[in-house]
Parts: structure tokens; sequence; C-alpha cells
């Protein structure tokens, strides 16, 4: 009873920290009258994100008939590139070795009370025929790592708050305790200062390597790919690729000719 109270009284306080996040649909033409969206994305968000994500898609589709939908994720061409990919994303993210990226992040979308982007319904009815992975494959990936980090030197993130999968496992099998309460709150608010900061382009650039890798060097490849694409497209890229490092997809279009004609905010409690 006692700890009922207790976090009936700190959520108040604490949802006044987290509140709401949001995250923008983006619409461009050119003066050929191509059509391309830009829909801002989490990695980890609530299932109502991912709800909305999946109905925008469908409005786009209905009134783009021959439209094209531009998806995220780094394409593994060899299996043997996997552990090689997941070691490149552990010199910017703080994985333990024996934990993988998509292991992580389904593991917090668990924890949080979210979902994981790959494991939700944004795709859902969606035809596999307008579906068009324009991410970058696992040997281009690794090659543009490579150069980087030839030119750059290593950069690590910094942090030495890595957790083994014991730890994640045993912070996600105890997920309801007061202690996993407050924890929550702090990646939920992290979220929120991630999100609100790449739509206000204040960037976090000072990994030039992480800037290069993961966002540069795919935002050519997704803009190359927009450019060869007759169709209109609709993009679903995390946030960031939108507004942060030296190529993002929103500055990269206008340079292009493209115009923004309106811009959609969606909001959600974290």
């Amino acid at each position: 009873l006692l700890l009922f109270y207790a976090i009936s009284y700190i959520k108040p306080i604490a949802l006044a920290f987290v509140n709401t996040a949001t995250l923008d649909t983006l619409v461009f033409k050119n003066e050929q009258g191509k059509t391309v969206v830009l829909q801002g994305m989490g990695h980890i968000a609530p299932n109502k994100f991912f709800t909305q994500v999946n109905t925008n898609i469908k409005e786009f589709l209905k009134t783009h008939p021959n439209g094209k939908v531009f998806t995220e994720g780094v394409k593994v061409n060899k299996e043997t590139n996997l552990n090689q990919v997941n070691n490149a994303v552990s010199d910017f993210i703080p994985l333990n070795n024996d934990v993988d990226l998509i292991y992580y992040y389904r593991s917090i979308a668990k924890f949080t009370g979210m979902q994981y982007e790959s494991d939700s319904d944004y795709l859902n009815d969606i035809s596999k025929d307008v579906l068009i992975n324009a991410d970058l494959f696992s040997d281009d990936f690794l090659k543009v790592y490579n150069e980087q980090k030839s030119i750059k030197g290593e950069q690590k993130s910094g942090s030495n708050n890595t957790m083994t999968k014991k730890e994640i496992d045993d912070m996600v099998e105890n997920k309801d305790s007061l202690l996993a309460y407050f924890k929550k709150l702090s990646y939920k608010a992290s979220f929120k200062n991630i999100l609100s900061s790449t739509q206000e382009a204040k960037c976090n650039n000072s990994n030039e390597l992480m800037i290069s890798v993961l966002l540069d060097e795919r935002n050519r490849n997704v803009i190359n790919m927009i450019e060869k694409e007759p169709s209109d497209i609709f993009v679903t890229y995390g946030s960031a690729h939108l507004y942060c490092g030296n190529v993002p997809l929103v500055s990269a279009l206008k340079d292009r000719g493209y115009m923004l004609v309106s811009v959609r905010k969606y909001n959600y409690e974290m």
C-alpha cells in the first residue's frame, strides 16, 4: 500500500518532466509535381504512434496509387557481415559484446511498455510491391565505416554504461519494481530529449565518425534513390536523418528544388 501511494504521488511529478514527444510528417513537392513525404520515426515509441504512421502511409497510397514507400535498415547481404555491422554500431551505441542492437532495442521497448519499430504494425496491410528498402547494403556500410574510421580515427561513444545481456534480462524481468519505474522515466525522458533536439536541429555532431557513417552516407543513398525513382515517395526514416548531420534529408530535398508544402506534428504520451 505504501508503494502504491508513493508511485501515485511521484507519477504527476514525473509526467511533468516527460509529458509528450513529437514526430513530424513533412510533405515536399518539386516543380514537376513529384511528391516526397518524410515521416520522422522513433525506433522505440508507443504503439499509437506506429498505428498513426500506418494510417499516414495508407492515406498517401490512396492519393498516390503509384507511390512507393522507402524504409530504413542496413541490408545484411552476407551472414558473416551481421557481427561486423553490430561491432561497428557498438562504436556509437554503448553495447556489450553479448548484446546486438536489435536485442537491445526490443528489450528497452518491452521494459518501457512501448514498441520496437521493426516489431510494430506500421507496415500492416501495406503491399510488399510498394516497399523499397532505401538503406545501404552491409558491404557498403562496412566499407564506409572502415574508410571513415581510417580518416577520422576511432571515436567511441564515450559511455561506460554498457549492460550485459544478463543485466538487460534482469531489468526487463523486474520491470514492475519501484526502481524500474524511475529508470523507465529516465529512458522516456531521454527519448523525448533526443526527438526534441533533432527536430529543432540542435543535433550533437561531436562524433564525426558516427555522423559520417550512421547519417551522412545513408542519407546520400536515400537522396540518390529518391532522384532515380519516378513515382511519388513516402519515406520512413529515423527523425535524426531528417534534421542532423552534414546531409540532412530536409535540406538535401530543398537543395534539389523541393518545396516544403506542409508539416504535421504527431504528439504522443511517452
